[in-house]
């Protein structure tokens, strides 16, 4: 969606009003009539551990996008900047749809392999996962930090360790920052809505001579989203629905519907004649229980079916069900410290906390019940209709139901991530020392509000006249149940709808701790220069822990019912990375340089893994290069999929090699 030029103004005002106080450097860009040649810096780029390398001599691409170009595409986060370039598939965030779990966050997916296939970065160092899954936020970066972020479209295990199959988003801080500089931004939507409000503030200072450098960001970031029905196309969407008559073919329709209605709609009668259940369907129940009929609307697949599609007519709009935006609050705050302790030795700490916000609409409650012919409520409201069961022998019906009275169901997502990183850089010659610890923790906290207990709404249904009360049929094997009045919107009581919704409870816990040591130089000359080697040792723990309401467990919820669990494992890796330079200045060769890399794994969970890089850079000169590599990269299972507790089922599966023979039932996890 388009913003309005409100957000373009205060920024560039802001960046205009800050300027003196910021210190970087200037890059001195020639004039249009000057001859001057201007010289770019080089600069050390992810995808490779040797000091040095750039996006130019590295085996594998890199592409490198700055803070400028992000925010230019997206003021309020780098993350959906970076999610226009063609390499990032598009989705995740607050536009991701569908799920009861934590989507506040915003994952990357580079080449459409899937987010556990990219790995996120932080100064080339592993983040806090966001999660059992493994998967980094990259909300959660200090954007007002950020130098820029490196791109690696390509296997790079062997340099970073598993789950850089799709490749590696690395975001890298502007760590020698001076100054102050604020940006306070409000946009919204040409249609008036998706308000949006940013404000972030970045300090840096040098003390004591220099040899101390603090930097800080904090941001707060504020999204009111776009409600679900707020546009056309959710509105009139066009997808694909089964063909009435002939559901073995699909076609092309508007205004999909599901045949569920906030006061409740008869699907069928039972008990009766085939005929004579059918000549009580298609009747809607409106407040006080009237009674009208239910417009089926076109192409409809929902004519005495309890599912169904339907262009138009009655029934919940599927389109609209959910945002199109989802609101989000989000506040980080980052703070780093280097300290020089002797001329050749530095010390670094950092630290981070992120707090993120969203209330995320799910799907409807919609829900099947059935009616007796002697339902209390049933006999009281429409008698007439009780009168017209009876002659046709029709001794209950099922009836599809949209209960809306305590509104939507709805996930209350708190999601907290902290972080704190020590370290020392120490350099003996040409070599350079790196030694760091990190621990960091992720709590998420989901309860989820107006959810029906489905077995309690089938007991407050079933409701009979007892000594002049209205009760449920099972009321004695059921303490503390409440009946349901079903026909018509508002017609249930606050007492029944306390008893058929309630609040899934889910918090999850998450940690990582990394240890990591790193030497980088030179091991000696050749005659085409210097062979280079990083060489070092990770190691990393991860655990979760899963808590769940009892409802939960014993899978009573309409929605979610997730299961407590804790997992834990750990990894030792080695890792060595050499550049070999194996040519320079020949005819046909200016440079040909050698890249070799290997990282060893050992999981505690499944044992060795090995990952491991070759790759050849051949400049023939000034104006053509060739570049070529080949990679084996793992992708490691995470905590969610190596310990979560799942659910069996029990289906059967036709064999259409052996005829359609039925095959024994298969247990699906």
């Amino acid at each position: 969606m388009k913003q309005k030029t409100l957000m373009a103004v205060l920024s560039a005002l802001l960046t205009v009003l800050n300027a003196p106080a910021q210190t970087a450097p200037v890059t001195k860009r020639p004039s249009e009539t000057s001859n001057e040649i201007v010289k770019l810096e080089s600069f050390s780029v992810s995808g490779s551990l040797i000091a040095g390398a750039s996006t130019f001599t590295s085996p594998t691409p890199v592409l490198v996008v700055d803070q400028t170009a992000l925010l230019a595409a997206a003021p309020i986060n780098l993350a959906d900047g970076l999610k226009q370039m063609p390499s990032l598939a598009p989705g995740g965030g607050q536009t991701v749809g569908g799920g009861t779990g934590n989507n506040s966050a915003n994952f990357l997916n580079l080449r459409g392999l899937g987010v556990t296939r990219t790995l996120t970065l932080l100064d080339g160092r592993r983040f806090t996962p966001s999660g059992p899954t493994g998967q980094v936020d990259a909300n959660l970066m200090p954007q007002g930090l950020v130098d820029r972020v490196d791109v690696v479209n390509g296997g790079a295990s062997a340099a970073y360790g598993s789950d850089a199959v799709g490749g590696v988003v690395n975001f890298v801080l502007n760590k020698e920052f001076v100054g102050f500089k604020s940006d306070f931004l409000l946009g919204l939507s040409e249609r008036g809505d998706n308000k949006e409000y940013k404000g972030m503030v970045t300090f840096g200072t040098k003390y004591l001579n220099g040899r101390g450098h603090l930097v800080f960001s904090g941001e707060y970031v504020e999204s009111k989203g776009v409600n679900g029905d707020r546009r056309d196309f959710r509105r009139e969407e066009t997808n694909q629905i089964p063909e009435p008559g002939n559901t073995t073919k699909v076609i092309r329709a508007t205004d999909i519907r599901s045949p569920f209605t906030p006061g409740g709609n008869i699907v069928n009668g039972a008990g009766g004649t085939t005929a004579n259940n059918a000549l009580i369907r298609g009747i809607k129940f409106g407040p006080g229980g009237t009674q009208s009929p239910y417009d089926y609307g076109r192409l409809s697949t929902t004519i005495g079916a309890t599912n169904g599609f339907q262009s138009g007519g009655d029934g919940f709009r599927i389109g609209t069900s959910q945002e199109i935006v989802r609101p989000l609050t989000r506040q980080n705050i980052f703070l780093r410290n280097d300290f020089k302790l002797l001329d050749k030795i530095s010390l670094f700490v950092e630290g981070g906390f992120s707090e993120t916000q969203m209330n995320q609409q799910n799907s409807p409650t919609t829900h099947l019940l059935t009616i007796q012919r002697d339902n209390a409520f049933l006999n009281q409201l429409a008698p007439d209709l009780v009168a017209r069961m009876t002659a046709l022998g029709v001794t209950s019906f099922t009836m599809n139901r949209l209960t809306l009275e305590r509104g939507l169901t709805v996930s209350k997502v708190n999601d907290q991530n902290r972080r704190v990183l020590v370290g020392f850089n120490a350099k003996f010659g040409d070599w350079d020392w790196e030694t760091s610890i990190q621990s960091g923790t992720n709590d998420i906290s989901i309860p989820i509000i107006n959810n029906l207990v489905t077995a309690r709404m089938a007991v407050a249904a079933d409701a009979v006249l007892v000594g002049g009360q209205i009760v449920p049929r099972a009321a004695a094997a059921n303490p503390g149940s409440a009946a349901f009045n079903p026909f018509g919107s508002g017609s249930p009581s606050a007492a029944a709808l306390d008893y058929v919704m309630g609040t899934t409870q889910f918090e999850e816990t998450s940690s990582q701790e990394v240890i990591e040591t790193k030497f980088t130089g030179n091991v000696f000359n050749l005659p085409a220069g210097p062979v280079a080697v990083a060489a070092g040792a990770h190691w990393r723990k991860l655990k979760s822990t899963t808590t769940t309401d009892d409802l939960s467990i014993a899978g009573a919820y309409r929605l979610a019912n997730n299961q407590p669990f804790t997992g834990k494992y750990t990894i030792m890796e080695e890792f060595a990375e050499t550049q070999i330079p194996l040519l320079k200045d020949l005819q046909m060769v200016k440079k040909l340089t050698a890249n070799l890399a290997f990282r060893h794994a050992d999981y505690s969970t499944s044992g060795d893994a090995n990952s491991w890089k070759a790759g050849a850079v051949w400049q023939l000169n000034g104006d053509l290069r060739f570049r070529a590599s080949r990679s084996r990269d793992i992708r490691a299972p995470n905590i969610n999929e190596l310990f979560s507790a799942g659910r069996q089922t029990n289906g059967n599966i036709s064999d259409n090699f052996a005829g359609g023979r039925l095959c024994l039932p298969t247990d699906v996890a």
